[in-house]
């Protein structure tokens, strides 16, 4: 009966590990994560970028109206005093406007530059995980064909493995297993090899007489090197 529990305890693992060979389940926390530091990176990335345009924009607007101001009162082609004076009220305003955004450009500019620095990380951590992930995916794929490959051998395995047992007893066997993911336990050391629960010498005794004895613990069939074959 121990050869059918190895078997069926084989199955179990393969399923279990079937079940673990998820690589979307695995990889969703860091792709989120990911995908998150990318929209914030963007998202600075665009906001301090369109302050800088708007500052160069102001700034060759300002440089632009300054030498139109500056051509009008230095050429001759302005005579009329009044004309004049809204010129340079005109001209001072703007070469206001324009050291402003000057001033301004040299904290922007740097800050532009490291919001580009920034997206770059984002967008490349993002590809990285993205790259663990399919070849995650591969592996799962390569690990599910060995899996079902093993798992089918078992499977072609076990009714052998199940001749000479008792009905009662498979049906118990069963029920446990169903129950439990495995039906047995080997005892170590009078220890159940699955749970660590103590076995008893009387149990030991039952065993050594071929007598059907489970873990007082964790339930399952209890196997002795002489006991249940």
């Amino acid at each position: 009966m121990w050869k059918l529990h190895e078997i069926d305890s084989r199955i179990h693992d393969i399923r279990t590990q079937a079940a673990n060979l998820n690589p979307t389940k695995r990889f969703a926390k860091p792709l989120a994560e990911a995908e998150a530091n990318l929209a914030a990176a963007q998202a600075a990335f665009d906001r301090i970028h369109g302050e800088r345009n708007a500052l160069e924009e102001l700034l060759a607007g300002a440089t632009q109206a300054i030498a139109q101001h500056e051509k009008r009162l230095y050429d001759g082609s302005v005579t009329n005093p009044k004309d004049v004076e809204i010129i340079e009220r005109d001209l001072a305003s703007q070469r206001a406007q324009r050291e402003t955004a000057e001033f301004k450009l040299t904290t922007v500019r740097p800050e532009a530059e490291a919001a580009r620095a920034e997206l770059d990380a984002a967008v490349a951590a993002l590809a990285a995980v993205k790259k663990q992930l399919g070849k995650a995916a591969k592996e799962a794929l390569a690990a599910k064909e060995s899996l079902e490959q093993e798992f089918k051998a078992l499977r072609e395995q076990r009714p052998a493995a199940t001749q000479g047992i008792g009905p009662a007893l498979m049906a118990k066997y069963d029920a446990i297993r169903g129950k439990y993911g495995t039906g047995m336990a080997k005892v170590l050391a009078m220890n159940c090899g699955t749970c660590g629960m103590a076995i008893s010498e009387r149990a030991v005794n039952q065993l050594r007489d071929d007598r059907t004895v489970t873990c007082e613990a964790c339930h399952r069939l209890l196997y002795f090197s002489t006991g249940l074959v």
